[in-house]
């Protein structure tokens, strides 16, 4: 099995940023991605919530200033029972009128994967939509390979492994009941497992909608701690979901996990926070409005009432960074190197 491990950061950032490339501020990332999960407005009858058009509003904002090329919508995507059809209006009142009509996002491929708001209603259905160029969901699990030019002439590379969580986690109250005892799980872990292996990238990450630690929804997900978060730990891949509604942001020896699930509401409370590991946990926000006891420094003191996760790639780093809904930076940690194969 192929095995990989994670640069370590040996100084201070000055020390990096003339040493190791580590990226500046200012620095133009090679690739740029936003993250967002449980967007998708109140109902059928209250097809986009308030917040949703100004986290929106946000992205096409950051969209411009970081050259975003690519958006990934996180499940939750049509609440509160998804849809029956692909020529659903929600597909236009929920995504297309929102999204299609920012000067910076409406070119752009938005990659969907499933929550389970959306098993609601009929998943095949926002399998089938191809109202435009936009919507890109192709399969309940796939892979999107992205690449850049380097400074140095080369080539970087970065894969993203998009997964459906309800069939990762069948036994979890919140999937549907047809996925139990079936044996789907085996099947679909094994392929994660495969993608993984056979990635070269320099950069891997993993989407999928239930988090692995969450500091409020329903916690902690049993089966991404036991199997998903092993797999990271051995292949050097970051992960990324929604589900509960937070900002969160954990690390467990080399691998981070960002949850960012406020994309039409801010917060759930940290009912289930202490069933996360203590050392594990960098950063969340919870509560309404954000003004819930949340962990790690926020640069945004206001009231907050949605958000987003900006992805940076740099030659030799990767940065993940939480956005409020007006687009204001609110919390970046320091960029993660590379993987690097060992030997």
């Amino acid at each position: 099995m192929a095995r990989f491990l994670f640069c370590h950061l040996v100084s201070f950032a000055s020390l990096l940023t003339a040493s190791y490339g580590f990226p500046g501020q200012s620095q133009k990332a090679g690739a740029a991605f936003l993250a967002i999960g449980d967007w998708g407005g109140w109902s059928n009858s209250v097809p986009v919530s308030k917040w949703q058009l100004q986290t929106a509003d946000g992205m096409n904002k950051v969209a411009n200033e970081l050259g975003v090329s690519k958006v990934f919508l996180l499940g939750d995507n049509f609440y509160d029972r998804g849809v029956k059809s692909n020529t659903s209006k929600r597909f236009n009142q929920t995504f297309e009128q929102v999204f299609g009509t920012k000067e910076h996002l409406e070119n752009l491929p938005f990659h969907v994967i499933a929550g389970n708001h959306d098993y609601f209603g009929k998943v095949q259905a926002q399998l089938d939509y191809k109202g435009s160029h936009r919507w890109q969901f192709p399969a309940l699990f796939y892979v999107v390979k992205h690449s850049w030019r380097r400074a140095d002439g080369g080539t970087a590379t970065v894969d993203i492994i998009f997964t459906d969580s309800q069939m990762l986690a069948p036994d979890s109250k919140l999937s549907p009941k047809r996925f139990r005892h079936t044996g789907i799980d085996v099947e679909k872990w094994a392929w994660v497992e495969q993608q993984m292996e056979a990635s070269t990238a320099d950069f891997l990450i993993v989407a999928g909608h239930y988090p692995i630690y969450a500091s409020g929804g329903e916690g902690p997900v049993k089966e991404m701690v036991q199997k998903m978060l092993p797999l990271l730990k051995a292949h050097g891949a970051h992960y990324i979901s929604g589900h509960d509604h937070i900002l969160g942001h954990y690390e467990e020896e080399g691998v981070h996990m960002f949850v960012t699930g406020i994309g039409r509401m801010c917060c759930y409370p940290p009912k289930y926070a202490h069933l996360v590991p203590k050392q594990a946990v960098k950063f969340y926000l919870v509560g309404d409005k954000a003004k819930g006891p949340g962990v790690g420094t926020r640069l945004v003191s206001s009231d907050i009432e949605g958000g987003f996760l900006a992805i940076e790639l740099f030659d030799e780093f990767i940065r993940f960074s939480f956005y409020t809904e007006t687009g204001a930076l609110l919390y970046q940690p320091t960029a993660i190197p590379k993987r690097v194969q060992a030997h």
